[in-house]
Order: structure tokens, then sequence, then C-alpha cells
């Protein structure tokens, strides 16, 4: 929604709200400036939930690429509850996150894809995201539809030679 109360979610379940529940981790929202996220701030060992960041103590998100690696010595963005890291991009992003797993209560690391329509980043729809429940690290991958495309786009090039060779030979 285009508010400042934004989306909760919960990574682990899967479970959303237009207001903040037990459990929720992440918080996309519209601020008077754009897109910004807010972090469920429960401690654990020292560590909170958030984001990839740009720096080392930046509220500044880094939009990864496939390969990139996202694991305890990510640099993580600095924002408490009650303060907002921000996004400000157009198009396609993938944000990388930790949380704490409410079930394990082990730090997990993942990634998320967004998509934005507007320099402010915002509106801004969540297209996926994944997260690695072990607390190994997670490397961003192509999504699976990318994945089938381009599958599918290498099967009919490949057709298409075959046939033109079989053409040739049988000339």
């Amino acid at each position: 929604p285009q508010t400042s109360a934004g989306l909760y979610i919960n990574f682990l379940t899967g479970a959303t709200g237009t207001s903040a529940f037990t459990g929720w981790d992440f918080n996309p929202y519209n601020t008077a400036s754009g897109l910004g996220f807010y972090w469920n701030q429960t401690p654990l060992g020292g560590l909170i939930n958030a984001g990839v960041s740009t720096a080392p103590a930046s509220i500044l998100y880094a939009n990864l690429t496939l390969g990139s690696t996202i694991s305890s010595t990510s640099n993580f963005t600095s924002a408490i509850q009650g303060t907002s890291a921000n996004y400000r991009g157009t198009g396609l992003a993938i944000l990388g996150f930790r949380f704490i797993n409410e079930a394990t209560n082990a730090i997990n690391y993942g990634y998320l894809t967004i998509q934005t329509t507007a320099t402010t980043g915002f509106p801004a729809t969540i297209l996926s995201y994944r997260y690695e429940d072990s607390g190994a690290p997670i490397t961003v991958v192509p999504e699976p539809s990318t994945t089938a495309l381009l599958s599918i786009s290498l099967l009919v090039v490949g057709a298409a030679g075959l046939r033109e060779w079989r053409r040739r030979q049988a000339a």
C-alpha cells in the first residue's frame, strides 16, 4: 500500500499485515521522500535485522548483481527501529538482507527482488524473496522463470540451427 504504514512481512512464514505483528521482519513503506524500510530490531547476539548497504554503516541499500553473496561479511544498514534505510532507484533491483529466524533463533541471509517505477523507489512491488534457512551465506541466482525462458530460447535457436543444417545436408 502507498501509505506510511506500508506492509509488514514475516520472511519465515510469509505472513503479511498492514500493521506490526509478532514475528514481522521487514516493513517497506512510503516516506515523504520515497521508498523506506523498517526492520524489526529484535537483538540476537548483538545482531539485528538489516539490509545489505552500499558501504559500512550506510543507510543506503545496494542493488546486488547475480552472483553476489550475502553473508556475515556483507555491509549491513545501520538503521534501527524508528528510522528508515532507503532505496532510491527505478526498475528491477535485488536487495540483500539478514533476519532472525524465530524458529531457530539464528541469523538467516537472503535477498528480495523488487520492481520500482519511479526515481523515488515508490511505488514498488516485491516480486519474490529467498533466504538460506541454515544460517549459511546465500548467493543471488537467476529467478526460475528467467532460467526457463533462457532454456526455451536455446531450444528454439538449436532447433532452427538443426533444421538449417539438415537442409544443407540434403542439398
